[in-house]
């Protein structure tokens, strides 16, 4: 069923809704020590996006994740050494996990950087790892994300570029010309919750020359991202990323800001899975209750919300009423991870947790 995003003004005098439009301040802004769960929505859904303006309700509750990732924030002297270029010029760097894929070449484990100041928080360039090699991506000069205070009506428009060589393939050049205005402000509601927001509408004329084995390969295109930004919440309640090519603009991504959902457990067939109870005790050891009347061996796999394993155990054994079994998985980095038991009857239970070594 399609849907259509509604568009309510009310003029009921005691109707709840933002009063005026917001101001947002650097202090709104994510900063080091923070970490925030992202969900990825899927391209598809109808989103109205030239629906713009004073007082709007954009109503968004009918988004759902196709994926729950989570974004850390850290020091920039706190990345890789190789990104020590980055530490001069950013206060921040973002890890996001994620990856670029372009028919020439990939990366992988992306951060990107930031300059933090009380006027303006700009994006510094990216880093990530090519076949294992990091690789930092500094900017000419750094691209303003947001200037302060960021308020309805305001404007601001920006230059950058690099050009970095790519070990085995050749050169990836990029210039960037961008264009924001901040367009609207109302409510939003999605999966989240509702908040005051500030919607900021930025446009990106792209050129990159891809240079390999003397052929050139240039590509143009338009990126336009839409965000709606609310007071202390640290990044967009939603984000939506379009690619315009020849006049066609096409959505490429949605995200919103979101929660770490609870996770059901799934059984296999009238097999009930066995109760699950885990803590972590000090050392970096992972204690897992086991509580089930049956005799059957399990395996437990830690994943982080990259979906990336990052430990698997050995067979264990369940044998009584009650087992407790300690595990150590070495985790180097605090954060919240999913722990999944696989018994060899075939039952499995996937559960959240936050380790804290």
């Amino acid at each position: 069923m399609q849907r259509i995003l509604l568009l309510i003004v009310w003029f009921v005098p005691f109707m709840v809704m933002a009063q005026g439009p917001i101001t947002i301040t650097v202090a709104d802004i994510a900063d080091a020590g923070d970490e925030y769960f992202i969900s990825q929505a899927s391209p598809f859904e109808e989103l109205e996006l030239g629906v713009t303006g004073e007082e709007i309700v954009w109503n968004y509750d009918y988004l759902s994740p196709i994926t729950t990732n989570t974004t850390i924030w850290i020091e920039a002297i706190e990345s890789n050494p190789a990104y020590f270029l980055f530490w001069f010029g950013s206060d921040v760097a973002e890890e996001t996990g994620q990856g670029f894929d372009s028919e020439f070449f990939s990366l992988e484990d992306i951060l990107n950087f930031y300059k933090r100041t009380t006027s303006v928080f700009s994006l510094t360039g990216q880093a990530g790892t090519l076949g294992g090699i990091p690789f930092p991506i500094l900017y000419d000069d750094p691209e303003p994300v947001y200037q302060f205070p960021m308020e309805f009506g305001q404007t601001f428009t920006s230059s950058t570029g690099f050009e970095f060589e790519v070990p085995g393939f050749g050169t990836w050049l990029e210039t960037r010309d961008k264009s924001c205005e901040v367009d609207g402000w109302g409510t939003i509601t999605t999966p989240y919750g509702t908040f005051d927001v500030l919607r900021q509408k930025c446009v990106n004329e792209i050129y990159d020359l891809f240079t390999t084995d003397g052929f050139e390969f240039p590509i143009e295109y338009t990126a336009t991202e839409y965000r709606w930004v609310a007071p202390d919440q640290g990044i967009p309640m939603l984000k939506v990323n379009t690619q315009s090519v020849l006049g066609i603009e096409t959505v490429t991504g949605v995200s919103y800001k979101d929660t770490l959902a609870d996770v059901v457990s799934i059984t296999n067939g009238a097999n009930a899975v066995p109760l699950v109870n885990l803590w972590s005790n000090t050392g970096g050891e992972l204690v897992i209750g086991l509580q089930s009347d049956q005799a059957f061996s399990w395996q437990a796999a830690i994943i982080d919300l990259q979906g990336r394993l990052i430990y698997s155990s050995a067979d264990q054994a369940h044998v009584g009423y009650q087992t407790q079994t300690t595990l150590y998985p070495s985790i180097a980095r605090s954060g919240y991870y999913l722990l999944q038991i696989v018994t060899s009857e075939g039952q499995r239970m996937v559960r959240p947790f936050i380790w804290q070594p």
